[in-house]
């Protein structure tokens, strides 16, 4: 049968004691003698420390984007995700140069007989500067349908964005310890600068065509003449031609159509705005328990952050 211990950090640091302490041995010379034993006190341990730490940092700068009647939709679907647990991160997008992250630092340490010091710390650096976005006729949309993530549990973080240049955090750092010494901090430093955003209308210019029905009538009227010649009589002359008949002939003719065809009529329309759109769908969440963190963003150059650090000592 084979038998595993588990070594505890407190285990190690007892091992660790026991392996630094110094004995001297008998002193005379090696005549016999029993020397005077001296006790020399062990060194005191190291200090022990545990640490979570995160440090991010997110940079745009200097980009272009052109978007002309696009539509960007980005959306977590309803039911999605429900009943789940443990760290959970999402990260949807939609358009041009998003940033988004899910960090988590974890740190756990059992230092009951030494020095320590346990420690928590979350930076986020969101830096967003120099960009040019021109939107005519843009549709934005951010969705978190209703139903998501309904009945989570656990350290939840969900960024959604759509549009362009936009950043979004969520930073969890925790630390467990049998410590003394305990600190926690969230820094965060965002910084916007120097950015062009147009959101301009689109005129629309639709073709129509409409059927027209023509009618109406048309009326004229004919006349001609005829010429004949008859033989003459009288005359001793069988062959010979004598005589003019003169006649005509009149009449009337009548004309009439109907006449359809289509049409070209232009029609502007409405203009098409540009539009921004973020949702928190009923009954997302609900129910959920434990860190939850959710950025849902739509347009440009927008900043989001979640942090959360904790610590957590027992002396």
């Amino acid at each position: 049968m084979n038998t595993r211990t588990k070594i505890t950090p407190v285990a190690l640091a007892l091992l660790a004691m026991g392996a630094s302490s110094v004995w001297a041995g008998e002193d005379g010379g090696g005549d016999g003698r029993g020397g005077d034993r001296h006790h020399r006190m062990p060194p005191p341990p190291p200090p022990t420390y545990a640490s979570a730490t995160v440090n991010d940092t997110q940079n745009n700068v200097a980009n272009v984007g052109v978007n002309d009647e696009l539509e960007n939709k980005a959306s977590l679907s309803g039911g999605s995700l429900s009943g789940a647990s443990g760290n959970i991160g999402v990260n949807i997008g939609a358009g041009d140069n998003n940033q988004q992250a899910n960090a988590a630092a974890l740190s756990s340490a059992d230092a009951s007989f030494v020095f320590d010091h346990a420690t928590a710390s979350a930076t986020a650096s969101q830096y967003n500067a120099s960009n040019l976005t021109s939107n005519a006729g843009v549709t934005n949309s951010a969705t978190l349908d209703g139903g998501s993530l309904s009945g989570a549990s656990g350290n939840i973080g969900v960024n959604i964005t759509a549009g362009n240049n936009n950043q979004q955090k969520n930073d969890l750092t925790a630390s467990v310890a049998n410590a003394k010494n305990t600190s926690a901090s969230v820094t965060a430093n965002q910084n916007s600068t120097s950015n062009t955003t147009t959101n301009s209308p689109v005129r629309i210019y639709q073709t129509t065509y409409e059927t027209v029905t023509l009618q109406g009538g048309m009326f004229g009227g004919y006349q001609g003449s005829t010429v004949s010649w008859e033989p003459s009589s009288g005359h001793g002359d069988d062959h010979g031609r004598g005589g003019t008949e003169y006649g005509y002939e009149a009449g009337d003719i009548a004309l009439a159509g109907c006449f359809t065809a289509n049409i070209p009529v232009q029609t502007l329309s409405v203009n098409k705005l540009t539009t921004n759109t973020a949702t928190l769908g009923g009954g997302s969440l609900s129910g959920a328990s434990g860190n939850i963190g959710v950025n849902i963003a739509a347009g440009t150059g927008n900043q989001q952050f979640n942090g959360l650090s904790i610590v957590a000592a027992t002396k």
